[in-house]
């Protein structure tokens, strides 16, 4: 029914922004479990987002389990996992992401290249509309870009740099427009920005702020990966 659909949609919708803001991985873990295994247990197994919600529920699983989860034919009773994410080619930019997302947490920067850390350009070039999560993406593409430049010594530097400042950009102007949401993250970008041009007192102003930005506005996640 209509209201069985949209209760649907509205369930998926919140677990996704609990994601986005930093919900503790192991709640997120079983909330996005339970979902999927409630929707096939009443045989709606193509159920609407359900590619989607895989990506997301199989992301949380390799942050927590670590990345050789990402081979794995079945995880958390989930079936078919593999085969779902070969197939979801609609979903590449959200895959794009969560590779970008991965790269930077576990600190995988040699899987990175232009063609893979390019969010913002397949955003612009398919037009897709400015989702929470492709603005997470533009974050962390920013975050990785400054951390090759200070990774690479050769003509690439300058490229790395120029991307990294794209996204700080767009950072600073979404602050203009919504300080809770992109202050923290406008800052730390900032911080990188002058980390990488050897600015190591300005970079550390910049890192405090944003710390206090993130706990101010209740981004847990932002405030840690600032304090590191």
């Amino acid at each position: 029914s209509g209201d069985f659909l949209y209760s649907l949609l509205n369930e998926q919708l919140a677990n996704i922004t609990n994601y986005t803001v930093g919900m503790d991985l192991s709640i997120l873990r079983e909330k996005f479990r339970e979902h999927i295994l409630k929707m096939e247990s009443k045989y709606i197994r193509f159920f609407v987002g359900r590619n989607h919600f895989v990506l997301y529920h199989l992301q949380v699983v390799v942050l927590q389990d670590g990345e050789r989860r990402l081979n794995e034919e079945c995880v958390d009773g989930i079936l078919g996992l593999r085969q779902d994410l070969n197939a979801a080619g609609e979903l590449s930019l959200l895959k794009k992401i969560f590779h970008v997302q991965r790269a930077f947490f576990f600190h995988r920067f040699e899987d990175i290249s232009f063609d893979v850390n390019n969010i913002t350009d397949v955003i612009s070039e398919e037009v897709h509309q400015l989702r929470p999560v492709y603005l997470m993406g533009i974050f962390f593409e920013g975050l990785v870009s400054f951390q090759c430049a200070r990774l690479t010594n050769d003509e690439a530097r300058a490229k790395w740099v120029e991307k990294g400042e794209s996204a700080l950009a767009k950072m600073l102007c979404w602050t203009e427009h919504c300080r809770w949401n992109f202050e923290s993250k406008m800052l730390l970008l900032k911080a990188e920005r002058m980390r990488v041009s050897g600015e190591f007192a300005r970079a550390e102003d910049l890192y405090t702020r944003s710390i206090r930005s993130a706990r101010d506005h209740e981004f847990v996640h932002e405030e840690a990966i600032a304090s590191e």
